[in-house]
């Protein structure tokens, strides 16, 4: 079967017309912020106007529709987490009374907290970041109109590639759930050579993140809600043998007329199968089963320690001594209400359920 590859891209257009010259060859390695590409252009200042008057533009209306909407979602997520450390204290006072319906009753509210804390979060988040762009335009605004030579720098770190093929808006991890997994194969990829003449708006190159990629495929229905179930898979690419990748099943679509599902496969790694550049691969699936400790999904958490807590530092917390502490787990598969895990010892207890059970 064919599997699309979706992966985190960033494409860097021209901002202004000139001359291409190269300071980085094709799937090199960048930092964020290194110098990639240099456009050399006795006009840049002239042609940087209008770029730099959109710039001006979009801030305009950030602070004018969406600058507000941010101070707000602040203060909602200040007071969201002001009230959620209030009910924690709550149910440490019913947890010392061994009052159980309280107890239940102040679990309830944590959770409900917790999920609207959680949509504060994002929405913030989303004005965040908007706003973080905004400013870094602003910043290679004033950077680039005092230069007559033009440097576009990487906007994250990551391999380089100038085989700009246009369908990097669609295959996004943000819309991931809307591609459509049999996308006709892409054009021709732009290969703008050093040396070339470009033009304002024309894409130059991309910045790829090799260690995140989901292939996207359709299965029977059957087969796809098993592996969804199973979590962890193993795929083989039928033209590369030895070649397999390892994956985890990150969702499953909804049921097509034709009686098939959209299946989306977490990789490892985009460089483990040498798939920084395909847009399309063969594949044969392979369930993997998994042995571990079954624990409530939702007792998985990210480290509280770490500076930027994600999914590739889970744990949970364990009551130890009439203490709670977080101890790291690896997670071997989840389906959203039970996940199994390994790194646990027999005996230990939950303090995230506040059911008190022991993990046999």
């Amino acid at each position: 079967m064919q599997a699309l590859v979706i992966r985190r891209e960033e494409v860097e257009v021209a901002p202004i017309s000139g001359r291409l010259l190269r300071l980085v060859g094709e799937d090199g390695r960048v930092a964020a912020g290194q110098a990639v590409v240099e456009l050399v252009n006795p006009e840049a200042r002239v042609s940087l106007e209008s770029w730099a008057a959109g710039v001006k533009e979009a801030w305009e209306h950030f602070q004018k529709e969406d600058e507000g909407k941010r101070q707000t979602a602040l203060k909602k997520v200040a007071a969201l987490q002001d009230e959620l450390a209030a009910a924690m204290a709550d149910l440490r006072e019913a947890s010392a009374a061994a009052d159980r319906a309280t107890t239940d009753r102040a679990w309830s509210r944590i959770d409900q907290i917790s999920s609207r804390l959680a949509t504060a979060q994002r929405a913030l988040g989303k004005l965040e970041k908007e706003r973080a762009e905004l400013l870094s335009r602003q910043a290679r605004v004033a950077t680039l109109s005092r230069e007559a030579v033009v440097r576009l720098a990487a906007p994250e770190s990551g391999l380089v590639s100038y085989r700009v093929d246009g369908l990097e808006p669609a295959l996004r991890p943000d819309r991931m759930l809307e591609t459509d997994p049999l996308l006709a194969q892409s054009p021709p990829p732009l290969l703008p050579a050093a040396g070339d003449q470009v033009q304002a708006g024309q894409p130059l190159f991309k910045v790829v993140d090799p260690e995140y990629g989901v292939l996207a495929f359709r299965l029977p229905e059957p087969q796809a809600q098993l592996l969804g179930r199973r979590g962890l898979v193993r795929l083989m690419r039928p033209d590369r043998p030895g070649a397999d990748l390892a994956g985890r099943v990150q969702s499953v679509g909804p049921r097509e007329p034709d009686g098939y599902r959209a299946v989306y496969v977490r990789l490892q790694s985009l460089l483990e199968g040498d798939l920084t550049l395909a847009r399309a691969v063969s594949l044969a699936v392979v369930i993997r089963t998994e042995q571990g400790t079954l624990v409530p999904a939702g007792a998985v958490c990210p480290d509280p320690g770490s500076p930027v807590p994600d999914e590739t530092s889970p744990g949970v917390w364990l009551e130890e001594g009439g203490e709670d502490r977080w101890r790291p787990v690896t997670v071997q598969a989840n389906d959203g209400r039970w996940a199994v895990v390994g790194g646990l010892k027999a005996g230990a207890v939950l303090a995230t359920t506040g059911w008190g059970r022991k993990i046999r």
